[in-house]
Formats: C-alpha cells, sequence, structure tokens
C-alpha cells in the first residue's frame, strides 16, 4: 500500500494531537505542512494552493471530503485564525473532486484490448483543459492550457477484398486496432492524450503543432505498411479535427467522433 502524502500525515497528526491539547500557531509544536498553511493564512500568502493540495490528498488516500473540511476547521478555530469562507470550501471540495477524479481514472482509464484511454478518460482532461484556462484549477498534467489543441482521428476502413465477414474476422479486426494504438503510442508522446473512441476509431489529443500534418502523414504511412503484410490489405482513415477553443463545441466535436 502506498504511503501517505506528508500533506495528509501532518493532517492526521494534528488530528490525534486536538484531542489532547488545542492547536496552535507554532512551528516548534505543529507538523511543517500544517505550519505553512497558518503562515500562508496569517501573512495573506496563497493558501488557496494549500488548501487544494491538502483537498487533493485526503481524496487520493481515500479520506472523505467531510473529514478534510473537519480538519480544516478544527486547524484554523485551534489556531484563533478566521474560519472557512464560503468560496474556500467551494474551493477545497472542487480539489478534493479533482483528487477523487484522478485516482477513479487512474484505476480504470485504459481500454483493456489497445491500453488506450478510454473516452471517460479524454472527457477527464477536457474538463480539467476548459476549467484551468478558466483559472478555476490548476492540473498538474496539463502544462499549456492555452494552447490550441487538435484531435488526430486514426479509423479503421472496410474489410479488405476477399476476406471473410465470418469467423475469425472480428479477431482479426481487434488484432488490426491494436496495431493502431501500437503506431500511435510510437507516433506520439507519452504526455499526449490516446483514447480508443469506438470499436474501429482511435484518437490523440494533441498540442496544435508546425510539425502535426508531417506526423499525421508518418502515422498513417505506418500503420498502412502494417497492413499491406497482411493477406488483404486493410486500409484507414487518417485526419486531423481542430479542437474548438469553445467548451461546448469542444464536447460536440467529441460526441461526434464516438458515435
Amino acid at each position: 500500500m502506498a504511503r501517505a502524502s506528508p500533506r495528509l500525515y501532518d493532517m492526521k497528526i494534528l488530528r490525534r494531537r486536538r484531542e489532547i491539547e488545542p492547536a496552535r500557531a507554532d512551528d516548534s509544536y505543529l507538523p511543517p505542512t500544517t505550519a505553512a498553511l497558518l503562515r500562508a493564512h496569517a501573512t495573506g500568502g496563497d493558501i488557496e494552493a494549500e488548501v487544494s493540495g491538502l483537498a487533493r490528498d485526503y481524496a487520493e488516500e481515500g479520506e472523505s471530503l467531510d473529514a478534510f473540511l473537519d480538519d480544516l476547521e478544527a486547524l484554523l478555530h485551534g489556531a484563533e485564525l478566521p474560519p472557512m469562507t464560503a468560496p474556500l470550501v467551494r474551493l477545497a471540495a472542487t480539489a478534493w473532486a479533482d483528487g477523487l477524479s484522478e485516482k477513479i481514472n487512474a484505476f480504470s482509464c485504459a481500454d483493456p484490448l489497445t491500453g488506450l484511454a478510454t473516452v471517460n478518460h479524454l472527457q477527464s482532461f477536457l474538463d480539467g483543459l476548459f476549467r484551468a484556462r478558466a483559472g478555476e484549477v490548476s492540473v498538474p498534467t496539463i502544462s499549456d492550457a492555452d494552447a490550441d489543441y487538435a484531435i488526430v482521428v486514426v479509423e479503421l476502413g472496410p474489410r479488405g477484398v476477399g476476406e471473410s465477414t465470418r469467423g475469425l474476422a472480428k479477431l482479426a479486426e481487434s488484432l488490426r486496432i491494436a496495431i493502431i494504438a501500437e503506431e500511435m503510442r510510437a507516433g506520439f508522446a507519452s504526455d499526449e492524450v490516446l483514447a480508443r473512441l469506438t470499436d474501429k476509431r482511435c484518437a490523440a489529443l494533441v498540442l496544435q503543432s508546425d510539425d502535426l500534418p508531417m506526423r499525421t502523414a508518418r502515422l498513417k504511412r505506418s500503420i498502412g505498411q502494417r497492413f499491406q503484410l497482411g493477406p488483404h490489405g486493410f486500409v484507414c482513415k487518417v485526419w486531423i479535427e481542430n479542437l474548438p477553443r469553445e467548451e461546448t463545441a469542444s464536447r460536440q466535436l467529441v460526441a461526434e467522433l464516438c458515435k
């Protein structure tokens, strides 16, 4: 079992200690991270970042939102600091939900056949992207929220001439999807989101760049070369969709691609 994060460990220490004596904004008494939070509160520092980090830690370690809010309330009360405000509670709840979402995605974000991310994982990334653009939250997995994105789509074409639609044809089709996934992983960086959208369609959510058309053409060529090795000459379509800057339009695009 993974060891609890230092910040969560600090808060749990405080939870146990407050049963013995009140918390104090005293660095010699409080665990380091808790003391940092109190100093930020007292000096007008970035308490939101500290609270967000703590809330994420609680979610990732399986602690409830209620437990975090209780501990944070006790910490502020024990140190004779102002109580939590409504915006701070909303911030904590949002960060906790983000942490829980990341935890769930880590368990079940991969398609079992291809190893690519699921549609749910892609949608979760888009959630984080648009919230980061709106300044609502900082998402560690999104390096440049303000940049333009595109979706490279790869679609498996119809069966080759002379190939039966019965027997092992479905298995052969699945193996070709696995080939597409393998070539996509080779053609795109590890931090780009690669997902399986439908039985015959995969996609890569990538940053727009001058060399994207060239990379896409190279991907199509490498997949085609792999398919030509088979007895029936499968084909695939590869194209680029520009991801709209507007959230609703982006979601509509992804929904269409998943049909």
